[in-house]
């Protein structure tokens, strides 16, 4: 980036935490900056970070950052030079198990000396010893935390309390939500409907009970409504593996039925196995940190699953195995599926055609490295879903609530994924996945009411969606309790007041070419076209107004300003409304057209109000120049608050107010 877009907006965030929050410890990222490793970049690591910023803490690198050095941005020879020019840029520990073990050999030959390790010793050990590491167990508070405390009901309280709050309501017309109680029967479509995995979202610690879509709509309504789950289609797809449970229940080995797995402690299936025992299938998901089996934890462990196959007739039989991180399948010894490579949620298809009375030894492999693990062999046949026949098979219905978008199968980090519209965990495009789209218009047909809960983790374009569906909620991928709050929102026991931290644009047009590294066009801060839903955006089940109190007309350069409104709930509901405060340049051509300063959640009865302040100094009055320094401008500055951003083109259920600011 330019030195401009480096202090405009890359650095600020990591400048208020590191010089005003005071943190211990900093991630240097495995991307290059300017040419340079960030973990070995002369900018970032002694100019700005030690030297301008006066860190005194310690630095640990992205996990596998320094292999990165020399494997794949070719800027090292090696492993040795590698480590060596990452201590010497202050990263006193790698996240990874190789490259830091040659820095014994390094001080041998005098690439580095040991009074240059130990700096970055000295700071190691002064977190451990602030942690509390080398203390006895009873001076330590967080190693005396009891059991008990995990997963107790506070904690799972603030678990729905996070999914609820993070809940934004897209679009609500007709006052389609909430939904009534008293519906008779609804059915619940998508891939996201049931999906456990979906709602974890990655990097995420392991819940004793996840709730799905389809868990909560269930807990929610009780007997008295029928809740019909069908997924029609899967993310990018409609066509579905219709499992055959004759099959899988038809397993046997060795005179016993099920499947024989052996479980290995090495990830090679090396060695005589740890454990031996029969299961009933190939089905597992196992989260980090907990067991497989007796004494394997799942990391860095392999299986092998082997069962027979008697064919009742001849049949063609589609097999779909998917697993993170290898698997490959053998059938009667010959290879017919291989993603023994790192194959992060990767899914493979074969097909076996078998005779009659024949027997089919079905053998599959599979190892795990690290993060969570998953191993699934279904069998069965692939059915097409016809929307028009779907369409008509639930006529009867009150409505329906499709749970669709995309999930963390599908995006993440280096992953073995290649769907349309993804690419090794990227995205290649921000549409929604045209299956789901055909299908909403499918459903659309039925004149019924149509509830569409958006799951992802990153911004989706449905244009579409938008113009033609009654009600869009964005659920994101809210934890263990996703299910549930999602239920509340449906069935208005919780009023949604969440905002978007990012833009929603309206298609990949919108979006700047991606080899381009300028802020030009990005985010809101610098578009200039109309979003489909904007920073900040959200709506909620009552209605609010903002009356701007208390702003100066002018100020004197380098002071402090107090801003204050008065908002009243002016609805008839309880809820949460999210004050935004943008600050907004009018003669500086290369300012950001708005920037968000403050924000602050309050709740509001029906016809109750409250004053809201925010105050502002120099620094947040300030502009950064072409040499990113920040300076403050005399000039024209528009103070705007609301329930979103000025100046934008979107319904809302809250007014902003704007006052021109003038700096002498």
């Amino acid at each position: 980036p330019t030195t401009f877009d480096l202090w405009d907006t890359y650095l600020p965030a990591f400048k208020e935490l590191i010089t005003k929050a005071n943190v211990a410890g900093v991630m240097c990222a495995y991307n290059a900056v300017n040419t340079q490793p960030c973990c070995g970049n002369d900018l970032l690591m002694n100019n700005i970070l030690r030297e301008q910023w006066k860190f005194t803490g310690y630095v640990t690198s992205d996990c596998w950052a320094i292999d990165d050095f020399y494997k794949y941005h070719k800027t090292h020879k090696d492993a040795t030079i590698a480590a060596v020019d990452a201590v010497m840029h202050g990263t006193d520990i790698e996240c990874g198990q190789t490259v830091y073990k040659t820095l014994v050999d390094a001080v041998k030959t005098g690439l580095i000396t040991e009074a240059q390790i130990d700096i970055s010793l000295k700071r190691l050990f002064l977190i451990r010893y602030r942690l509390g590491m080398f203390d006895p167990v009873s001076m330590v508070k967080y190693a005396q935390t009891a059991s008990s405390e995990l997963e107790s009901p506070a904690h799972k309280a603030h678990a729905l309390k996070m999914a609820q709050q993070s809940i934004v309501l897209l679009k609500n017309d007709n006052n389609t939500l909430p939904l009534s109680k008293q519906l008779k029967k609804i059915v619940v479509l998508g891939p996201n409907a049931y999906n456990k995995i979906s709602v974890l979202g990655n990097y995420n610690g392991t819940p004793s009970n996840v709730v799905s879509v389809l868990d909560g709509l269930k807990a929610k309504l009780g007997s008295n409504t029928e809740v019909i789950y069908d997924k029609a289609v899967n993310f990018t797809n409609d066509t579905l593996l219709v499992l055959n449970s004759n099959i899988v229940s038809k397993y046997a080995y060795e005179g016993k039925s099920g499947v024989k797995a052996e479980y290995f402690t090495n990830e090679k299936l090396e060695g005589a196995p740890a454990v031996i025992r029969m299961e009933n299938d190939i089905d597992h998901f196992w989260q980090e940190g907990e067991t497989p089996v007796r004494g394997i934890p799942a990391v860095h462990f392999s299986a092998r699953y082997t069962t027979n196959i008697v064919a009742e007739k001849n049949e063609t039989i589609n097999f779909e195995v998917e697993g993170d991180d290898g698997y490959r399948v053998f059938i009667n010894d010959k290879n017919v599926a291989d993603a023994w490579l790192r194959n992060r949620w990767g899914a493979k298809q074969f097909v076996l055609k078998v005779k009659k009375d024949s027997t089919y030894k079905v053998v599959v492999e599979y190892f795990q490295g690290e993060w969570a693990a998953s191993i699934k062999l279904k069998a069965g046949n692939y059915l097409k879903t016809d929307f028009i026949a779907l369409t008509n098979k639930y006529k009867d219905v009150d409505a329906f609530v499709f749970a669709g978008g995309i999930s963390p199968q599908l995006e993440g980090e280096e992953m073995r994924v290649d769907y349309p519209g993804f690419n090794g965990g990227d995205r290649t495009s921000i549409a929604l996945p045209t299956v789901q789209t055909e299908l909403l218009k499918a459903l659309k047909t039925t004149g019924k009411p149509v509830v569409f809960v958006l799951l992802t983790g990153s911004a989706i374009a449905i244009p579409w969606e938008d113009e033609n569906i009654p009600a869009i909620v964005n659920g994101w991928y809210g934890g263990q309790s996703a299910g549930t709050a999602i239920a509340d929102v449906l069935f208005g026991d919780y009023n949604p007041a969440g905002r978007l931290p990012i833009t929603f644009y309206k298609s990949d047009k919108d979006l700047p070419d991606f080899s381009s590294y300028s802020m030009k066009g990005r985010t809101y801060r610098y578009f200039k076209g109309e979003a489909l839903y904007p920073f900040g955006y959200g709506l909620s089940f009552t209605t609010f107004k903002y009356n701007m109190v208390n702003i100066p007309a002018t100020i004197k350069k380098g002071s402090k300003i107090s801003v204050s409104v008065r908002v009243t709930n002016t609805g008839k509901l309880y809820g949460d409304e999210v004050v935004q405060l943008y600050v907004s340049h009018q003669s500086n051509a290369n300012a950001p057209l708005r920037v968000l300063k403050g924000f602050q959640r309050i709740s509001l009865k029906a016809g109750e109000s409250k004053m809201v302040s925010f105050s502002l100094n120099a620094e947040q009055l300030s502009l950064v120049n072409d040499e990113g320094k920040f300076y403050q401008p005399k000039d024209k500055v528009t103070i705007s608050v609301g329930g979103g951003q000025p100046s934008v083109k979107n319904k809302t259920t809250s007014n902003v107010v704007s006052q021109i600011l003038a700096v002498l």
